[in-house]
């Protein structure tokens, strides 16, 4: 009986530093230090008592961070938009450089704002789906298989939640389909 009460303790320790682990990993990997007072609540009571969603950086960092945050995004942003400004008024150079120099300067502009819109669409997902009820596991299974949440907010169903359960749908009635042939086949091989 104690090793299996040394069983459960290990068990336990296992599935809080699992918690921990994936709160770290919440944090988007950007070196964020929560605040202690955060860091002491669940993501459920942050949420529904704070309105902090302990996964984005920007609501747990202090000023100073939020500050190097929009620094390191404006570099990258000030220097993307410099090379682009430059393949377009450098007419000295030959437009073979002036096109890798627009592309060189596209590129991460364009990465911005798709990585935005999917951490921006990660963030609903979760927030949606813990006002909702959900524990912070569940939430976090929806973002991983990009299941669409009902809106605890009463915000109106989008396109892309709409194209997401289709495609569930789709998938579903596939391996029905398979499963029903496979039976008929038995059937028929019975006969």
């Amino acid at each position: 009986m104690v090793e299996k009460g040394k069983e459960e303790e290990e068990e336990e320790k296992e599935k809080e530093e699992k918690k921990e682990q994936v709160k770290e990993e919440g944090l988007m990997h950007l070196g964020i230090k929560i605040d202690p007072a955060l860091a002491k609540m669940s993501v459920e009571d942050a949420l529904k008592n704070e309105g902090i969603l302990l996964y984005n950086p920007v609501e747990v960092a202090d000023e100073r961070t939020s500050e190097l945050l929009g620094q390191k995004a404006g570099v990258v942003y000030g220097a993307s938009s410099y090379a682009l400004a430059k393949a377009f008024f450098r007419d000295d150079l030959p437009t073979d450089k002036r096109m890798r120099l627009a592309v060189k300067g596209v590129r991460p502009l364009l990465s911005m704002v798709f990585q935005g819109l999917e951490t921006y669409n990660r963030l609903q997902t979760i927030e949606d789906s813990l006002l909702s009820g959900d524990d912070f596991e569940t939430a976090m299974g929806r973002v991983k298989e990009r299941r669409p949440v009902a809106s605890a907010r009463g915000r109106e169903t989008s396109a892309m939640d709409v194209i997401l359960d289709m495609e569930k749908r789709l998938r579903t009635l596939e391996d029905e389909n398979v499963a029903l042939k496979k039976e008929k086949e038995e059937r028929n091989k019975k006969t």
